[in-house]
């Protein structure tokens, strides 16, 4: 699987979304995809967010990674925390 962003005058590098191995599952019906906590630290913190400014809308799929209540939570934390140190 692979992530991309595209955007107004900008694109992200395209990253090869690694399969997390069976010591990593977080419940028997784990299918080891992409999860929420894996989304969060190998996507979103490295990737996304560094793109973002304080006028960015972000516009994902319907993918229980995207939505979960983990992954708004850290979206919203770390951009408010991301832009206030680009301001400061």
């Amino acid at each position: 699987m692979f992530w991309g962003a595209v955007g107004y005058n900008f694109h992200s590098p395209l990253v090869a979304v690694r399969r997390r191995d069976p010591s990593e599952r977080t419940s028997d019906k784990d299918r080891l995809g992409l999860n929420s906590k894996q989304y969060c630290d190998e996507i979103l913190h490295p990737y996304l967010l560094l793109l973002l400014s304080a006028d960015s809308e972000i516009i994902e799929g319907g993918a229980p990674s995207h939505t979960s209540k983990e992954t708004r939570l850290y979206a919203t934390w770390d951009l408010q925390n991301s832009l206030a140190s680009k301001l400061t």
